[in-house]
């Protein structure tokens, strides 16, 4: 089965009308409180879904559960609304995965941490059993997009965590190690043109167990996703746990970023999978790597940059 018909198979139905193409987040004045302002995000953002996810995704839209549901709030930016209190519960909801089906949701996740999204995957595998076939993720230019479309989840939680219990305690969990990159969109975001979507399936074909070796103990471990991330981050593992840096890590890392087609998406991807692993001096490793006769001359690439997820 391709991707255009694994795809048409997920969406529900899109017959209503959406008038523009994002809602945006306005400006810092709008906050409820001071101090909150969109700032700081990625050039690159990732998303994984599948048959179960909440709301709509597909290689056009993607939309909340309440944009997908056509509910009166959903073309309503939340800033703007006067009842702080239930948009604080209903963003306290949507961070801890709580609520029904019948409650507001007007908002969608993102990440600009590959590891975590990658994670997510195993998680559903098998808390779920989803097929990785039927699993896809998704990478967006924010670049090309609006102005004020994403918003970090931490400025939402500073400004509205005063309103909701629930979300202070989130917000002293997310500045220690559990703080993984999470931004949000409001009700309707048109991505068409603007991003690239691969299957999870896809993606292991491609070799990320031999990258990541310790993805595989998804298959035995208990189905943990953050404490997962957490783990995998850790940078003072044994020496007999790292795994050195060589050209066939970079060719599979390679392989996985063709995946995703355009060079815009590509390298950003490549990057994003050589630093998933916990080395030590990667970008030394890395630099070293790459000026090998296998490699030489190949790659125009600002390595520089590259750091563990």
């Amino acid at each position: 089965m391709d991707l255009v018909t694994s795809l048409g198979n997920l969406t529900l139905d899109n017959s209503h009308d959406i008038h523009t193409d994002s809602l945006p987040f306005l400006s810092s004045t709008h906050y409820p409180l001071s101090g909150a302002q969109p700032n700081g995000i990625d050039d690159f953002l990732y998303r994984l879904f599948d048959a179960r996810s909440e709301g709509f995704n597909d290689e056009i839209w993607v939309k909340s559960r309440d944009a997908t549901l056509s509910r009166p709030q959903c073309t309503t930016n939340i800033l703007e609304r006067s009842d702080k209190r239930k948009v604080a519960a209903m963003l306290s909801r949507h961070l801890w995965w709580e609520g029904e089906n019948d409650e507001e949701d007007n908002l969608v996740s993102w990440t600009s941490s590959f590891l975590f999204v990658l994670q997510y995957a195993f998680y559903r595998k098998r808390h779920h059993g989803t097929d990785f076939q039927n699993m896809f993720i998704c990478t967006v230019d924010t670049k090309q997009l609006p102005a004020d479309v994403y918003v970090r989840d931490m400025d939402l939680i500073n400004a509205y965590s005063p309103l909701n219990s629930r979300l202070s305690d989130l917000q002293r969990i997310r500045c220690g190690p559990y703080y993984f990159g999470e931004f949000l969109f409001q009700g309707a975001l048109r991505i068409k043109g603007h991003c690239s979507i691969v299957s999870m399936q896809d993606i292991l074909d491609a070799g990320l167990f031999r990258l990541r070796p310790e993805f595989e103990g998804f298959k035995t471990r208990p189905p943990t996703w953050a404490k997962e991330v957490v783990r995998l981050r850790r940078t003072d593992a044994s020496a007999d746990e790292i795994t050195r840096l060589d050209c066939g890590h970079i060719e599979i890392a390679e392989h996985i970023g063709h995946l995703f087609g355009a060079p815009r998406f590509k390298w950003p991807v490549v990057l994003a999978c050589l630093a998933l692993k916990p080395w030590d001096e990667l970008e030394t490793r890395l630099m070293d790597a790459l000026t090998q006769p296998a490699f030489a001359g190949q790659y125009d690439l600002d390595v520089t940059s590259a750091g563990a997820d």
